[in-house]
């Protein structure tokens, strides 16, 4: 039975912390890394739960668990998780290393990516880039260093006009612009935020946003699962609250595209637009990651962290049982619930409420009542 040893240092994520129960259900044996007053602590799915005692000793922290636990792979939980591990794989260039942080590198440099680009995953700026250099299909995109400088875009790309920063998540750094007025207030916003940080211009598509969220090994994708977004909360640029699952091809494809040019091994996501009219496809982020979908690929017969334990060697049948009787549209708790608490996807889509993790469960209420 394969181990995953999962890294979440953001207290208030609720993707990664409803992560455990999904890999234990693909016969996973799970241990949890996490900063103090994190959800995941909570989970009767985490395993051996280890609280760094701060940032200071994450390294050390990470050596003392992957001793103990010694899993086959790590899966860094949010962003801050990535960057730290983008860190380790950057101050080790050069050094020489004991056996023992020489294996945990060699676990940490495969979960950001083995290939040339992993320092790049959570840069969007960066990711634009890689996307025109690889062939896939992006919004048109123009640098912003000054309020002139969003003007004149707007001026090549018009209204609407999306107003990017280079790094956040969950729509945290993304204005949509529909006058000049919004735009230089989105501009001196995100300025004012992130002094110095890199701001882009970006061509708004009308359509539907959506997400593929993909298992990988090696920088082969070993297989995907695709939703249409149909709502967020808060705002249009927000976490999904609802959404629906889909079939197409193209999605899985371009995310094989980022998974083989990474090397990427773990679970990982790409937003994209579907372009309202044509149904054409631009990607618009990557998740270097696991996202909420990855954990419900199940329902709809593409159970991601089965796929992964069986690359690892695991042994799991009857996970993709719950294909036949596929949701169309999926709640995501609990989303979905504060965005509206009388929402009829309440009660028509399939409610993601963790029932079986009772400690989860009030943990995640507690945390969005008090």
């Amino acid at each position: 039975m394969p181990k995953a040893l999962i890294v979440l240092l953001s207290p208030g994520w609720l993707g990664a912390a409803r992560l455990p129960r999904a890999l234990h259900r693909a016969g996973w044996q799970v241990a949890s890394l996490c900063s103090p007053g994190n959800l995941l602590a909570h989970s009767r799915f985490a395993g051996t739960v280890t609280v760094a005692a701060s940032g200071d000793t994450l390294w050390a922290d990470l050596l003392g668990v992957v001793q103990a636990e010694k899993p086959d792979v790590l899966i860094p939980g949010c962003e801050g998780a990535v960057r730290f591990f983008q860190l380790v794989v950057a101050s080790a260039l050069g050094q020489v290393l004991s056996a023992q942080a020489a294996a945990v590198l060699a676990l940490v440099r495969a979960a950001v990516g083995t290939g040339h680009h992993h320092h790049a995953t959570l840069s969007k700026t960066a990711i634009h880039a890689l996307c025109l250099e690889w062939g896939l299909p992006v919004p048109r995109q123009l640098p912003v260093r000054t309020a002139h400088d969003a003007i004149t875009a707007a001026a090549n790309l018009g209204y609407p006009l999306v107003l990017k920063g280079e790094h956040g998540f969950a729509g945290q750094q993304v204005r949509i612009c529909r006058d000049p007025l919004e735009l230089l207030w989105a501009y001196q916003d995100l300025h004012r935020a992130h002094p110095g940080g890199h701001i882009d211009a970006q061509q708004y598509v009308h359509g539907t946003v959506a997400m593929c969220a993909g298992a990988a090994k090696g920088g082969s994708l070993l297989d995907s699962v695709f939703a249409l977004k149909r709502h967020t909360h808060p705002g249009a640029t927000g976490p999904c609250s609802v959404f629906e699952f889909a079939d197409d091809a193209r999605p899985a494809a371009m995310l094989a595209t980022f998974v083989r040019q990474l090397g990427f091994t773990g679970l990982c996501s790409v937003d994209l637009m579907v372009e309202e009219g044509t149904g054409n496809l631009f990607v618009l982020e990557l998740n270097p990651r696991p996202v909420p979908l990855s954990s419900l690929g199940h329902l709809a017969g593409h159970d991601l962290c089965e796929a992964l334990a069986r690359a690892f060697g695991g042994e799991h049948a009857g996970a993709n049982a719950e294909q036949s009787d596929r949701p169309p549209f999926v709640a995501l708790f609990p989303n979905e619930w504060t965005r509206d608490p009388d929402s009829p996807w309440l009660h028509a889509a399939h409610h993601d409420v963790p029932w079986d993790d009772p400690p989860l469960l009030s943990a995640i209420i507690a945390s969005r009542v008090l």
